[in-house]
């Protein structure tokens, strides 16, 4: 016990004499997450794709602690305990690091390459949003007016056409009048309906699968 106590004393003297390695050491540690509660929500089975990038992140700063101070202050036991358990964290990181990618809104995604499962179902999603364009496209040229795409919270997409227009595409028996919003009315198409219910149960399949991996990658944290 004494001996542990000294040792701890004198990694405190370390930086204590040299406060510019205490500062970049600071500098550094503030890229560091709460680690040890993080694994704890991992193991317990609440963690999400969030606490992924925290462990990933964390990781990565404390390589960069560790290559710091192998480079710029004498080894001492503490240190040397933190530094022997970076080659083993080294291939978690990796894998998060090839596994997870931020996403626009700061939400976590898997990368493209490390599931094939995610790959196949993200290339179903892309041909059938290529098919609604098509759809769109079609549909202008049928009926001869501006036709958008829009999200409808009942209909995942519907057709939506300006109120002074709508006499135009009501000539069409396809096109099916849902509702209206001020100067606009929303139609949908049985084409559009197969596309919609597509879509939806892949995008579900696709949060499914994607969840799925997460865990599995959550499973690997020791």
């Amino acid at each position: 016990l004494l001996k542990t106590r000294l040792s701890r004393l004198d990694a405190v003297g370390v930086f204590v004499s040299e406060p510019v390695h205490l500062e970049a050491l600071r500098t550094l540690l503030r890229s560091c997450a709460d680690l040890e509660r993080t694994v704890q929500k991992i193991a317990t089975g609440f963690a999400t794709a969030f606490e992924l990038q925290v462990v990933r992140d964390t990781l990565r700063a404390a390589g960069d602690i560790c290559e710091y101070l192998q480079k710029n202050v004498v080894p001492i036991d503490p240190l040397r305990a933190m530094m022997s358990e970076m080659p083993r964290l080294h291939d978690l990181l990796a894998e998060l690091d090839q596994a997870i990618g931020h996403g626009k809104e700061g939400g976590a995604y898997i990368l493209g390459g490390y599931s094939a499962e995610v790959d196949n179902l993200r290339e179903q999603i892309k041909q059938r949003e290529g098919s609604l364009s098509e759809l769109v496209e079609c549909a202008r040229r049928e009926v001869g007016i501006p036709i958008s795409l829009v999200p409808h919270k009942n209909f995942g997409r519907v057709f939506e056409v300006t109120k002074a227009k709508a006499t135009r595409i009501d000539l069409f028996q396809d096109f099916i009048r849902l509702d209206h919003t001020s100067g606009k009315i929303r139609y949908s198409h049985l084409e559009l309906q197969r596309l919609n219910t597509e879509l939806q149960d892949l995008e579900a399949s696709y949060m499914e699968t994607q969840a799925l991996v997460f865990k599995q990658l959550c499973d690997k944290v020791p």
